[in-house]
């Protein structure tokens, strides 16, 4: 039931303390916490990184129709448009460094054309990394066209670059809505 401690060791005197308590709780607390942050901090990260390329990719949606509208004019083919996009990128991102996420998202798509991908599964390819309803919407009417040769092309892209343009209006209205919302509480103060 009880045990004597020695005083003292190979002549050296040793204290003894009673344990006073477990400390243990004090210890699990932060590594339980820190465990969290590690876990869900990348988490949050990644779906802003997210959110901003989703913001990137429907900003661009507009011009990028456009852009093929235009040239679809001047008489390219569709993979003629793209190649001419991610050549253009490629010469204005080598001078100022700025990544677009559509037009990488194009360059790769090319890539995988020149790689012996077919037109259409490259579209599919394309519209699957960008992951927006405006995209789909845009690669179904290509691969019909590439499946039965639409005389209505053009004028199908041109209405949907007026729809993207109206949605683009629509969503800069609700951002200055959201920007007048958040500065309200400061000019409150």
């Amino acid at each position: 039931e009880e045990i004597i401690l020695p005083d003292i060791i190979a002549g050296k005197e040793i204290k003894w303390k009673s344990f006073t308590g477990d400390n243990s709780l004090l210890i699990l607390i932060p590594v339980i916490a820190a465990g969290a942050a590690v876990y869900f901090l990348p988490d949050s990260s990644l779906k802003e990184k997210l959110k901003k390329r989703n913001e990137e990719l429907r900003y661009d949606y507009p011009f990028f129709v456009s852009k093929i509208v235009l040239y679809l004019g001047a008489g390219l083919t569709i993979r003629g448009i793209f190649e001419k996009l991610a050549e253009d990128y490629r010469a204005s991102s080598c001078k100022d460094d700025k990544k677009r996420y559509l037009y990488e998202e194009i360059c790769r798509m090319v890539r995988a054309m020149d790689g012996g991908q077919s037109e259409e599964e490259a579209y599919l390819l394309f519209s699957a990394s960008c992951g927006l309803q405006e995209y789909s919407r845009l690669v179904s009417i290509l691969t019909q066209n590439l499946r039965k040769g639409q005389s209505k092309l053009k004028e199908l892209l041109m209405n949907e670059a007026r729809e993207a343009g109206i949605k683009r209006l629509d969503n800069e209205r609700i951002r200055a809505e959201q920007a007048s919302i958040k500065l309200m509480f400061p000019m409150m103060i």
